[in-house]
């Protein structure tokens, strides 16, 4: 018999233009092999009503649920941005820690028994802990969660960048806060994935298996390398969501302290910047530098892939698995990214890894000098990844994690 899954998700599968959402499609994908599925969402984000109509008519959408602010939540707090009011907001984050996220909302849960008995659900499937927690999923039906971005790597990630003293003690604080929540959470559901395989014992499940992010291009088929039509230019490419804080950090810092020393050695080389941007701060100062061209967002990355030798991922924050480092691969262009965009690709050919400016600055450098080999070594590392990350492959990763026997799901069956 057809088993009826419910998929509660607080990123949109449509329009799949984020890597969030396009991980959300993906997994709306594979789910659909497995059973009829109903999409519910929680945010407080404003959808348009196209994007509304596509997801009801093509992605079974039954329902949008506002996301509970809480009682005292930075959600509620608003002191601005100075000292003060930055100072508030730490002391806030420490007194709740995980509560600010992880907590059970009686409106929101109630709302969604509501939808759950009326359905006649056999199992849920969720996107990201948080949601399963407020909308109380996890008490009401056996399920299956896509640990992705856990918030524990988030805050870890800051305190690694804080250097040292109370700035670092106290995002160390709140990194163990939701790491204990995590674990807590993670033994009360029937199974569930994880970005890359370390968050499996982060998470006290060693059984969780891996589910990759993959590169939009490879569904339903694994992408072809794309020719390159750059000619004589040296092009190299940044792309990214910019208004996302760890990304405008990253490449805030790779343009204003990386790029110079590479333009330095390589006048004529041009940095291609493509992704949403709406900090004009930001795009004013990445424009002054030389060589740099923030283009914004735009239509279609493939033509900036095709002219590009290499691109690049300067991040140093975020939990989960950077996106562009495998779809630059897909597309048969090297990537050259810092230790932390580089986690869960470890092994793969094409990734050239700079931990700090000299290191990268000398990375981009050595592929600039080599163009023709640079090119060539991403041909073969598109390879590797159109194997390792496929669609067939991640579907038949949720398939095996949601057949297979598990005493968590039987006992909440019963």
């Amino acid at each position: 018999m057809t088993r009826k899954i419910l998929f509660v998700s607080p990123v949109p599968p449509w329009p799949a233009d984020s890597g969030g959402a396009q991980r959300s499609f993906l997994l709306y994908q594979a789910l659909r092999r497995l059973g009829e599925v109903d999409l519910v969402l929680i945010t407080a984000n404003e959808i348009a009503e196209d994007a509304l109509r596509t997801m009801r008519e093509d992605f079974g959408l039954k329902a949008v649920l506002k996301p509970h602010p809480g009682g005292l939540t930075l959600r509620r707090l608003d002191f601005g941005y100075g000292r003060i009011g930055v100072n508030v907001h730490r002391l806030t984050r420490w007194l709740l820690r995980s509560r600010i996220t992880l907590f059970r909302s009686g409106p929101v849960a109630a709302e969604m028994r509501r939808l759950i008995r009326a359905g006649g659900y056999d199992v849920a499937v969720g996107r990201y802990l948080w949601s399963v927690v407020q909308t109380g999923v996890i008490d009401e039906l056996p399920t299956w969660l896509d640990f992705d971005d856990l918030e524990s790597e988030v805050w870890q990630s800051r305190a690694d960048e804080a250097g040292s003293g109370l700035l670092k003690a106290y995002y160390r604080q709140i990194a163990d806060s939701y790491a204990a929540r995590q674990r807590d959470f993670a033994r009360r559901i029937a199974g569930g994935w994880v970005a890359k395989p370390r968050d499996a014992a982060r998470l006290g499940r060693p059984d969780l298996p891996e589910l990759p992010n993959i590169p939009f291009a490879n569904y339903p088929k694994p992408a072809e390398p794309l020719p390159y039509t750059g000619g004589d230019a040296l092009n190299v490419l940044g792309v990214a969501a910019f208004d996302y804080r760890p990304n405008l950090l990253g490449f805030d810092w790779f343009v204003t302290q990386v790029w110079p020393r590479v333009a330095e050695r390589f006048p004529l080389a041009r940095l291609h910047l493509a992704g949403k941007l709406k900090d004009e701060d930001a795009r004013a100062r990445w424009s002054r530098v030389p060589g740099v061209v923030v283009h914004g967002r735009v239509p279609s990355l493939t033509p900036f892939y095709e002219q590009a030798l290499f691109s690049v991922a300067p991040i140093f924050q975020g939990g989960g698995t950077n996106i562009k480092v495998i779809e630059a691969l897909a597309f048969g262009r090297c990537c050259v990214g810092t230790t932390h965009a580089l986690k869960g690709f470890e092994g793969l050919q094409g990734l050239h890894q700079g931990a700090d400016a000299d290191a990268f600055a000398a990375r981009c450098i050595e592929l600039l000098s080599a163009p023709a080999a640079c090119l060539e070594a991403g041909r073969v590392a598109a390879g590797t990844a159109a194997a390792r990350f496929s669609f067939d492959r991640f579907a038949a990763a949720v398939e095996a994690a949601m057949t297979a026997p598990s005493d968590t799901a039987m006992v909440m069956a019963a």
